[in-house]
């Protein structure tokens, strides 16, 4: 018997893996050898303690899910294995010794072949896992054979040596349990910054697809979005109460409320109303040139190409240099301009209550020149004279006649100031001559020929002086009527001049010259008649620099001017 093809057939037995040929091969070796059946019971033996062992293991690593599976599972094969294998030896039987001849006589012939009914009797049964074809029988009993007395010269057969001890089972090692499996790692928390509260004109979210803004929508912490050129503004609301208005042009890259607020403002203008903010937890609005750390404030702040520029108009708040980490505590009516090669420190700011319109020059070169006054939709004005303008350090300059307009009606001025029954017109502005032999308009609202108010430069009748204001009341239909003049010779050519006109609730109008009212006057009526289709117009039929343009929905008050002269434009 060759012992290694004998291991591998009872392997592809114990695997299910016999082909048919190997079958028989395999029925016949136990059919003729001891010890090939020996080796079988041996393998199936161990092939069944070698299961119970790795089912125990198992087992003890398992105790909590499945306590006695694994085992209960080993037991039963192994009970299998066994029954399986006594079936094949007790249906084989004890195998016959071998008998010697007597001397002289003549040798067996051949040993004859079972027959049909013996082969189908010792057929080994099916393999583990499938079913057998025929049941197991024992082979037909052939009836008594006669005894023979062996002769004194026959030799008596030799006892089979007895079977070796099957080897002491080895322990085999327990298995390692299996690895433990990771725990999967918990979901990225969704956290809002901020409600869209309005949206006007045009605004996009930032990121791949476009997608327009709308009110009622979610701006999710690390999202950012871009608010369109022209007439247009975005307002979140915050949970806590923060409110944030952005202008129109203004980029923000992202917007986040993890620990506090941060917006990141690339460009553009935002302002801000934001309640206390809790202890260590400050809002920050940071961009390229500076960072804004705010606890609780009102404050307006914008992103220029060059600069950061900050008002603020009520609490504190601390900006920081980016490029050196200077800083200053900014205070309410307070303003600081953040640039490089500029001194950081906080300085008065300029009159803002009740500001409805600001311009101030400083975007060029562009266009557009961006309403900043912070107050509602801006209103924004496109430059519609090709050639006819040129951006300076210091401001616009207007080189022939042109028109600077807003693009449609100036609304928010009209409800405002109808609202108040009042208003202030101001400009800085360098005049080109000192006197012209026509009336060009500083600031217009309205149309030339029936202004709701003016501001104007020039001579209109012989007795006007150089600067002039117009004003549409109900008590006057046309703002034509009886102008309001300054004496003559107010005007030096080249040089800055700040130009104001103001107009109370009672009717009391005055109009002031760097800073000293030069013409007063009582004016009744309402503003009732007002068209309300004008727009704001600059430059018209008027050559020199703008510098710095405000409209006001009150009458300032004469220090209020004064302080507005003192500061300058800056």
């Amino acid at each position: 018997m060759d012992a290694d093809r004998f291991s591998d057939l009872v392997e592809k037995y114990v695997e299910s893996d016999l082909k048919e040929q190997e079958r028989i091969e395999i029925e016949g070796l136990l059919k003729s050898s001891a010890e090939a059946r020996r080796r079988f019971w041996a393998y199936l033996h161990q092939h069944a303690l070698l299961r119970k062992l790795m089912a125990e293991a198992k087992g003890r690593t398992l105790a909590a899910s499945a306590p006695r599976r694994g085992i209960l599972i080993a037991a039963a094969a192994a009970v299998f294995v066994l029954a399986v294998v006594g079936g094949i030896l007790l249906s084989l039987g004890p195998e016959p010794a071998p008998s010697t001849p007597p001397v002289g006589a003549k040798p067996a012939g051949p040993k004859e072949t079972p027959g049909p009914v013996a082969a189908e009797a010792r057929t080994l049964p099916a393999e583990p896992g499938k079913p057998s074809d025929s049941p197991v029988r024992s082979a037909p009993n052939p009836g008594p054979v006669p005894s023979k007395e062996p002769s004194p010269t026959e030799t008596a057969p030799a006892k089979p040596p007895p079977d070796p001890k099957p080897p002491a089972e080895e322990r085999l090692p327990v298995p390692a349990p299996p690895p433990k499996t990771a725990p999967e790692p918990p979901k990225p928390t969704i956290v809002v910054a901020a409600q869209v509260e309005q949206v006007l004109g045009q605004a996009r979210a930032l990121g791949g697809e476009s997608v327009r803004l709308k009110a009622g929508q979610d701006v999710l912490s690390g999202q950012g979005f871009e608010v369109g050129p022209r007439d247009s503004l975005v307002v979140l609301r915050c949970g806590d109460g923060t409110r944030l208005e952005f202008g129109p042009a203004t980029r923000v890259r992202e917007i986040r409320d993890e620990g506090g607020k941060k917006v990141m403002l690339e460009r553009g203008l935002v302002s801000a109303d934001v309640p206390k903010q809790p202890a260590g937890k400050a809002m920050v609005v940071a961009t390229p040139h500076a960072e804004a750390r705010v606890q609780g404030t009102r404050f307006v702040l914008w992103a220029l190409p060059e600069s950061t520029r900050l008002e603020v108009r009520e609490g504190r708040v601390r900006v920081t240099r980016r490029e050196d980490h200077a800083a200053a505590e900014v205070g309410a009516d307070q303003r600081a301009v953040v640039a490089k090669g500029v001194p950081l420190a906080a300085k008065p700011a300029r009159v803002s209550d009740d500001l409805v319109a600001l311009y101030r020059f400083d975007e060029g070169p562009f266009d557009l020149i961006r309403d900043v006054s912070g107050f509602g939709v801006p209103l924004d004005l496109e430059l519609k004279a090709e050639g006819a303008t040129a951006w300076k350090p210091t401001g616009l300059s207007l080189l022939r006649w042109g028109r600077i307009g807003s693009h449609g009606a100036a609304g928010k001025i009209l409800q405002a100031c109808r609202k108040s029954r009042e208003i202030t017109l101001e400009a800085w502005v360098v005049p080109d001559k000192a006197s012209f032999r026509y009336t060009g308009y500083l600031i217009l609202l309205g149309d030339p020929t029936s202004p709701n108010a003016a501001l104007l430069q020039g001579v209109s009748s012989p007795s006007a002086g150089p600067y002039q204001a117009h004003l549409r009341t109900g008590a006057v239909d046309s703002g034509r009527h009886a102008p309001l003049s300054t004496p003559k010779n107010l005007v030096v050519e080249g040089r800055p001049a700040h130009v104001a006109y103001t107009r109370a609730a009672g009717g009391q109008e005055r109009l002031y010259v760097n800073g000293v009212p030069r013409a007063a006057a009582v004016r009744g009526g309402d503003f009732s008649t007002w068209k309300d289709d004008a727009p704001v117009s600059l430059g018209l039929e008027w050559l020199g620099e703008y510098r710095l343009v405000a409209v006001y929905a009150r009458a300032m008050k004469e220090a209020e001017v004064v302080r507005n002269f003192r500061l300058g434009v800056d």
